[in-house]
């Protein structure tokens, strides 16, 4: 908490003494999780799909250059069916992504190509069993629980006065293990909409 206060601050502080342009929002919207698998056992890994949602912030540099800079809730994971088992897991994540974004005005509207890291936190693990339905916590898996990843994307913002509507998609790609066991890692296509003001 003490660190969103620190943050709101911060660019306030930046859009009244430096004219800097800083945008809030509440974006929200869903992702498709995957498991990418650099070994061929565990090729049977399949997607879901998952929400994310949380607050954005964007800082204008100038008109071609900003920086992002996100808190969001993300559900991601994988399903995976073999002759033995089907089972299906989704992990819940806080992510926080820093995007460098470059603009260009189209007329009637502004597009955006944004790329940049994020740090993802683990906070709880669900595992379905689907041959007899049974929701299992995954506590006892080891799981990481910090991860790193990079991230890439494009949007369109609608400006309207001092408020603004975006939608955009991104895909991450996060470089650690998910589990200690295994190799397989996070990836995410994710679609947005946000809905924000300027400070």
């Amino acid at each position: 908490m003490k660190f969103i206060v620190i943050v709101l601050t911060l660019l306030f502080l930046g859009s009244v003494c430096f004219g800097i342009d800083v945008y809030l929002g509440i974006t929200q919207g869903f992702n498709i999780g995957m498991q990418y698998l650099s070994e061929s056992d565990y090729n049977h890994y399949g997607a879901i799909v998952g929400f994310n949602g949380g607050f954005q912030s964007n800082i204008m540099i100038n008109n071609l250059i900003g920086i992002e800079v996100d808190l969001l809730v993300s559900i991601r994971g994988g399903r995976m069916k073999d002759s033995d088992l089907s089972e299906e897991f989704k992990l819940i994540y806080i992510d926080l992504p820093i995007l460098l974004k470059l603009n260009k005005n189209v007329g009637w509207g502004i597009l955006t190509l944004n790329a940049g890291a994020q740090v993802s936190f683990n906070l709880k693990g669900y595992r379905l069993l689907e041959d007899n339905g049974s929701n299992q916590s995954m506590d006892n898996v080891n799981t990481r629980i910090v991860d790193f990843g990079v991230v890439a994307g494009a949007g369109l913002i609608f400006p309207v006065r001092q408020y603004y509507f975006s939608f955009e998609f991104r895909n991450a790609f996060m470089v650690l293990p998910t589990f200690a066991e295994v190799s397989n890692r996070n990836t995410q296509f994710s679609f947005l909409f946000t809905y924000g003001f300027r400070l």
